[in-house]
Formats: C-alpha cells, structure tokens, sequence
C-alpha cells in the first residue's frame, strides 16, 4: 500500500460522505464524545457526517488561516486519514478571532448545535479549553493542529503520523512552534513526531453522562 499526502479540494467534501459510519468514519464531529452512535445506526452516522462535513466546508471556504490535508491510499484511491492544520502567520488572539472549532460563532450558542448532540457535553468539553488556551499558546505566529482523523481500518499504516509530519516541517520551515491538543490514547502518536508535552486540562464530564477527560497540551519545534 502506498500511501500519499494530498491537499484537500473543494468538491472533497461531499465526496467524503461515503465514508460516514459509526465505528469507521473520516468525517466525526469536532466533539465526538457529544454525538455518541450505536455501532449498527448509519442513519446517525450519515447525519454525523454530513453535518460535520458542513461545518468543515464553512472553515475551507472563509478561513484563509487552514490547510486540509488527506492522505489517499494509491492502491484504492481512498481517503484514509483527515488532517486540518491552520497557520496563524500573526499569532491566535482569542479576544478578536474565533476559535477554530467555530468559525464565527459563539460558543454558547445553542443553533449551531444539530439534533443528536449532547450540547452540554459538548459545551463542558469546549468552553475550558478556549478559555485556557491563552495561557499556554505563544501569541507570535504558530501552527496548530485541530484535527487529525484516521479510519479505523486504516491506522497502525503511518497514515496519521504522516499528517503530523507535513505540519513539524511547515513549523520548522516557519522558525515557530507547533501546538496541539491530545487524548491522553493520542498524546503517545505525537510524542513519536516531534511533540511535547507542555501540560494537560482535566474535564470533569461525570454530569453530562461521561467520566473525566484529560487533554495533553502538546507543542513541538518549541523555542528555546
């Protein structure tokens, strides 16, 4: 299997619903703890992805700060790993600029929300992280990982770690750190790439149905 990095087109995005699926999906939601499926309901994960898929479309067209990055298998010509990077040539100010997972909207605001979701969950998740972000992030130019997803039948092949890659190279190009945010599962794919771990963000989700969540805040080409 050959595996290769392509940019993101325009006419990807509808092109990817084929890919919905509640256990093997390229397209979950920017909070998928919210929008938990049951393995066998692909009505919800057509409607997962398409939703996601819209939200994805909106930051492709009005951000010029992201790249969307897929790595397709040569083999099948199959998509099998997502990746979105932005580069913020000026540094990421929370007080003037969305942040990435909303392109423009309030975080509090109950629309942008779909039928299906745990909004609260969801907001639990969320709004800690904006808020800290600050306190973390360099504010000079930067790139920041904010989502990497790979097919499950797809992983263990380096098809992620390929994604993580482009970005340290683009930030080492640049001369400016790279930073992301980890699962604890995920932190250990990250560190094999170049990144660090700078802290971790504890959520406590034991009142929206879930247990606790620890995020690794993670940064790579860091100065010194």
């Amino acid at each position: 299997m050959t595996l290769t990095i392509k940019s993101v087109t325009l006419d990807d995005f509808s092109l990817f619903e084929k890919y919905a699926s509640p256990t093997d999906d390229l397209t979950a939601p920017l909070v998928p703890l919210g929008w938990h499926l049951d393995e066998h309901d692909k009505e919800g994960a057509l409607a997962r992805a398409r939703w996601s898929l819209k939200q994805q479309h909106e930051i492709f067209t009005d951000d010029p700060t992201v790249r969307f990055l897929k790595v397709v298998d040569s083999a099948t010509s199959d998509t099998v790993a997502l990746a979105r990077w932005h580069f913020y040539s000026h540094g990421f100010d929370p007080s003037t600029m969305s942040a990435w997972e909303l392109n423009g909207r309030a975080p509090d605001a109950d629309e942008r929300w779909p039928p299906g979701m745990n909004v609260p969950l969801a907001k639990a998740v969320l709004l800690p992280l904006l808020k800290a972000r600050p306190t973390w992030m360099t504010h000079g130019p930067q790139w920041v990982l904010t989502t990497l997803v790979t097919r499950e039948t797809a992983r263990r092949r380096g098809a992620g770690g390929m994604l993580v890659d482009w970005g340290v190279e683009m930030a080492k190009r640049d001369g400016v750190p790279a930073y992301l945010e980890a699962t604890a599962a995920g932190a250990p794919l990250y560190a094999k790439h170049g990144f660090k771990v700078l802290g971790e963000q504890i959520v406590d989700l034991n009142d929206y149905g879930a247990s606790l969540l620890t995020l690794k805040r993670m940064g790579a080409n860091m100065p010194a």
